[in-house]
């Protein structure tokens, strides 16, 4: 029986080619390792990019906020004087007693002009019984009477708001003290 050659020959080969694996296998490792710094880099950028993306579109929106706030201001400029003088017409064919087929239409005008106004955030300043302040109306004149100096008696023209800004004060009357009254509470 013939004895089968043992395989010494395959084991340098195998030393003689497992430098090369190494070789290659720490090439590999180092493109990797190359790849996944560049895909954190390439995540940095696209999260910062993300970012930038987030802020613009805020300030987008901020920006269209303000024109459609600058919009509903010039809008309800132009409108409030039409609504001053409907309600004129209004107290004129109440006072006449004349023309009351005119009155429905002119009352129906109104409505549909208030809750235009409406709609657009646009709200009636009330001040009867508040305190003057000046930030918010305007003194048409102070008459004697009861009640707290300085505080609003009668409006004499409406003032109007779109949220906590005023688009035209109130022109208003106020509550002053006669002579008399001061000198009591003196």
């Amino acid at each position: 029986m013939q004895e089968k050659p043992e395989h010494k020959n395959n084991a340098p080969d195998q030393e003689n080619g497992a430098p090369e694996q190494v070789v290659k296998l720490q090439e590999t490792l180092e493109k990797v390792k190359s790849l996944e710094e560049e895909i954190d880099k390439l995540k940095s950028s696209l999260s910062a990019q993300l970012m930038d993306n987030a802020r613009i579109i805020q300030i987008a929106n901020r920006e269209k906020e303000n024109m459609a706030q600058k919009t509903r201001k010039e809008v309800a400029n132009l409108l409030i004087p039409v609504a001053d003088d409907l309600e004129r017409a209004m107290s004129m064919l109440g006072e006449t007693g004349q023309d009351a087929n005119c009155r429905g239409p002119v009352e129906f005008i109104l409505k549909s002009l208030s809750n235009a106004l409406s709609q657009m955030g646009l709200k009636v300043v009330d001040p009867i019984g508040e305190k003057f302040d000046p930030h918010k109306f305007e003194l048409g004149g102070q008459e004697e009477g009861k009640g707290e100096e300085d505080t609003v008696c009668r409006v004499l023209r409406k003032g109007y708001s779109i949220g906590e800004e005023i688009i035209r004060p109130a022109l208003v009357v106020c509550i002053t003290k006669s002579n008399h009254q001061k000198e009591e509470n003196q």
